[in-house]
């Protein structure tokens, strides 16, 4: 599986605002996907949706970074 941030970024809106199964957790948002079942999953901030050009609407999104093995924040946005 590619985690790249591209991969990220062209799957996001796919699982977040795809007309699906509602998810709150990515335990059942990997098992439905698994299953081939599209998924609306919102996150602990709450639901995240996208305009036409891709521009995040009312969603915050952590990013963190791995250093020696451990994740360190680099900033919430």
């Amino acid at each position: 599986k590619d985690t790249s941030g591209t991969a990220i970024k062209d799957n996001i809106r796919k699982v977040s605002q795809g007309g699906g199964k509602p998810v709150d957790n990515a335990v059942d948002g990997l098992k439905a996907i698994a299953a081939g079942e599209k998924v609306d999953y919102s996150v602990a901030s709450g639901p995240c949706d996208f305009d036409a050009k891709g521009d995040i609407l009312d969603c915050k999104f952590r990013f963190e970074q791995i250093k020696s093995g451990k994740f360190t924040l680099v900033k919430i946005a």
